[in-house]
Parts: structure tokens; sequence; C-alpha cells
């Protein structure tokens, strides 16, 4: 299958030495948007089945999360308004907020949304994943790329 983009580079995974044992996952997106994401979501809780789990959400996601049990611990944060036509967003404002919520160290940090890097780039991890292109978000550890044709 033809993909849109092409890589810079091609990586040869292996496998790590140490046990991934914390992940800290944001999806801090509306409803819809985080439904959309409970594939993904199931698909990680699979992978990392032993591991701890920290999902940031939106308050008005917090209850669903926990019910459907796909992470450890749900940590409510509202980076932006529930409905999106209620204010302009301004995540860069929340930053002290988030940083009182989310102290932990982790093993590896995901970001589900591109426009809460100025969060992903405050947790503590070795390793940040997130949508988007490494020429994006050049701290990225490893981009997720969005096929966009």
């Amino acid at each position: 299958m033809p993909y849109a983009f092409e890589p810079l580079r091609k990586r040869i995974e292996v496998a790590a030495n140490a046990p991934t044992r914390r992940l800290v996952v944001l999806k801090l997106d509306h409803l819809g948007d985080f439904i959309m994401a409970l594939p993904a979501l199931e698909r990680l809780r699979r992978y990392f089945l032993d591991s701890q789990i920290d999902l940031v959400v939106g308050s008005w996601n917090a209850g669903m999360a926990r019910q459907i049990g796909i992470a450890d611990r749900v940590i409510p944060f509202d980076a932006f308004p529930r409905i999106s036509t209620d204010v302009e967003p301004n995540v860069e404002a929340r930053l002290g907020k988030f940083r009182d919520l989310v102290t932990d160290t982790y093993d590896i940090a995901v970001d589900l949304r591109t426009d809460t890097r100025t969060l992903l780039r405050a947790v503590r991890s070795p390793i940040k994943i997130g949508i988007g292109t490494q020429r994006q978000f050049p701290f990225l550890d490893i981009a997720l790329p969005l096929d966009d044709t």
C-alpha cells in the first residue's frame, strides 16, 4: 500500500533492555475525538499489559475513561473548553496547572493531539511520541506522521 509520505530515514527497531513500566498518554480532546481514539488506547493497553498507564483527558471524558478501564490512573485536565466554540484555547497558559497534576516520571510519554506539544514537552520522560513529523516537532523521539491524502 503506498503512503502519502516518504520517511526521511528508516530505523531498525530492537528490543529495549529495560521493560517499559510507566506510560502517560495525553488525549486532551472532545468526546467524539476521544471515542475515535479508543482502538489506539485499547491497543496500547494490550501491548503494555503489565505497565502502569496514566491517561490524561478532559474532565468530561474522565468518567468514560475510568469505566472502560484502559488506564490504571485517569488524570482529568482541561486544556481546552468542553465546547470548542466557547473560548479560544490557550494551552500555554495552562502549563503550570498541568505540571502540578502530572508530576511523575515515565518511561514513555504519548501525545495524541498536535496542539498540546507544550504539555508533552513538560512531561518527564526519555521517550516522547506524538502525531506529526519530526520536522514539525524536532524533540519527538518517535513521530507518527498522518496520511493526509
